[in-house]
């Protein structure tokens, strides 16, 4: 698992992730892909595999046939000067000032759903679905939207829309409402608040709402019975929407995602259900392998190439020599907790002169852990040698460390 406040390795997460959702945003295009449920599940499983698979517990390296060594060295680490890690700070700036922009977007729906007056249009009870939702109309409001359980919001000029028009948006609305895409777009904007740094993430999340009102497009159409009467309403809502802060489900969108929706909506191809779970499947199964092999190029291994034919295990001629040592740094957490110890981290020594496939095997914690390995990093070998050629050497480094 990469510390993802070490810049090395944040870094090296950040670019496993991209790979990871270049793959799956491409996938759906690339095999020419129609059905908007199948096209949702594959940006959702992407989503996951690039941000989620990357932190878990890198799988270690099998046993290779590289001869062992073992370095212990006694550290005496500088202490770190509060305020030098800066990496959190911005992390968390971006997290908390996020999470207040979507905030004061709840506040606006909160102050639109409290001036709003409660409603029981006559095309709701004919459509027949969605009997749970509470249907308001507010003065001022964009557009139709949804958010909350069964919260419906409507424009104060809802009433004088055409027939059709009014229940193509109801048909919409009480969909996402049955749909429980209120609660759902909720979730993933709490995901999306720990990821702000990454435009992957606000890439994929941006598909999956443009297949999720593709989703809904498809049903209130079967609903009303009449797609021509459905996408007239969907251009005429479109035309008089405006952006609003938190748009949970909206009827209409940008210009850009209007003509997609509609676009999808006239190459409607839906795929059987059975062939569609098929898919999700072997997509699934693929993008995890794939997230898998990224994590390992990009965190574990450090962006090291592996050698083409590692040395058989045999009696070293010369075992690596440390020629040059970064030091660790000392963290003012550890130094106020009094903290000594020693962090143990098991990699290769190769060719190159470098350590590879580093993994701490023992913790000491309180950042300790990810300064050793910063620093172990940095370190310089002369390569150990077998019959006279630089081989692949494990070793064993114990890092001792304590305060001045």
């Amino acid at each position: 698992m990469p510390s993802v406040f070490n810049p090395a390795d944040a870094a090296a997460y950040c670019l496993s992730a991209a790979a990871i959702a270049a793959l799956g945003l491409a996938a759906p295009r690339l095999l020419r892909l129609r059905d908007p449920r199948a096209r949702g599940a594959v940006w959702a499983l992407t989503f996951f595999a690039a941000f989620g698979l990357p932190l878990l517990p890198s799988i270690p390296n099998a046993p290779s046939d590289a001869a062992a060594f073992h370095i212990s060295t006694e550290v005496v680490a500088t202490v770190l000067p509060a305020g030098r890690n800066w990496l959190p700070l911005l992390w968390l700036s971006g997290a908390v000032a996020l999470a207040g922009w979507r905030a004061l977007g709840l506040l606006k729906l909160w102050r639109w759903h409290r001036r709003a007056k409660e409603v029981q249009p006559a095309e709701a009870a004919e459509l027949g679905i969605g009997q749970y939702a509470r249907i308001f109309c507010a003065p001022q409001l964009p557009g139709p939207l949804v958010f909350g359980r069964g919260t419906v919001l409507l424009p104060d000029d809802f009433a004088s829309l055409p027939s059709g028009e009014r229940r193509a948006v109801l048909a919409h609305e009480l969909i996402h409402v049955a749909r429980q895409d209120g609660l759902r777009t909720l979730a993933w904007e709490v995901l999306r608040i720990p990821l702000w740094f990454h435009p992957a993430a606000h890439l994929l999340l941006g598909r999956l709402t443009q297949a999720r009102e593709q989703i809904v497009d498809q049903e209130a159409a079967r609903l009303i019975g009449d797609r021509r009467s459905y996408a007239e309403a969907l251009v005429r809502s479109a035309s008089r929407g405006s952006r609003r802060p938190l748009a949970l489900a909206p009827l209409f969108s940008t210009r850009r995602r209007i003509v997609d929706r509609l676009r999808a909506f006239v190459e409607d191809r839906p795929m059987p259900d059975r062939k569609r779970r098929r898919f999700i499947a072997v997509a699934g199964l693929g993008l995890a392998a794939f997230a898998v092999a990224a994590d390992r190029s990009f965190v574990s291994a450090g962006f090291a190439q592996q050698p083409e034919e590692e040395k058989k295990a045999a009696a070293l001629t010369s075992p690596p020599r440390l020629i040059e040592k970064v030091e660790p740094v000392y963290t003012e957490e550890a130094r106020q907790a009094n903290v000594r110890g020693t962090v143990v981290i098991e990699g290769e020594v190769r060719p190159d002169g470098r350590f590879h496939s580093a993994r701490i095997t023992k913790s000491l914690g309180y950042g300790l852990d990810e300064s050793a390995l910063e620093a172990v990093r940095q370190w310089r070998f002369k390569p150990g040698e077998k019959d006279g050629e630089p081989t692949v050497v494990r070793a064993t480094i114990e890092v001792n460390l304590r305060p001045h």
